[in-house]
């Protein structure tokens, strides 16, 4: 399988890569004109977004997609008129960085011991914490990986 384009966040002046997709639950939810097409096999989702977390809201700051024949679209595709748009429609976990030793995957879908985490609700930041494998889950892991036949 290929590996997928990461979105973007800006967290405290830092550049994360993300593969969390915090636009996933609004676009099930709005009547698209077209349906999003993927560009290419890097990028099934059809599209790459740009997030920043400013005075604890997280807003959609750039977004790209793809519709019939690849035609390029930009924000005004999914928000008309609107160029910086509040994130009220997510609610959950985004991981930013990865913590600790490598335990098994690659890529995207690499695990690692821990991970720093950003939580939402409705938009707005309410945790930022680090969340860590117990130490029998990381054992087991490291196990499998070893048994991988390729």
């Amino acid at each position: 399988m290929t590996q997928q384009i990461a979105d973007v966040l800006i967290y405290t002046e830092k550049k994360y890569y993300i593969y969390a997709e915090p636009l996933s639950s609004y676009l099930k939810e709005v009547d698209l004109h077209y349906p999003l097409v993927a560009p290419n096999t890097a990028c099934w989702r059809g599209y790459y977004a740009m997030y920043v977390v400013q005075n604890h809201k997280l807003f959609l700051t750039e977004w790209l997609g793809y519709i019939r024949d690849y035609m390029k679209v930009g924000m005004e595709y999914l928000f008309p008129g609107e160029s910086f748009v509040f994130a009220d429609w997510f609610t959950g976990y985004i991981p930013i960085e990865e913590l600790g030793n490598h335990v098994a995957g690659n890529g995207p879908c690499s695990i690692y011991e821990g991970q720093l985490m950003l939580q939402f609700d409705k938009g707005i930041l309410v945790r930022e914490f680090e969340d860590w494998l117990p130490k029998k889950e990381v054992k087991r892991l490291k196990e499998e990986e070893k048994n991988l036949p390729f």
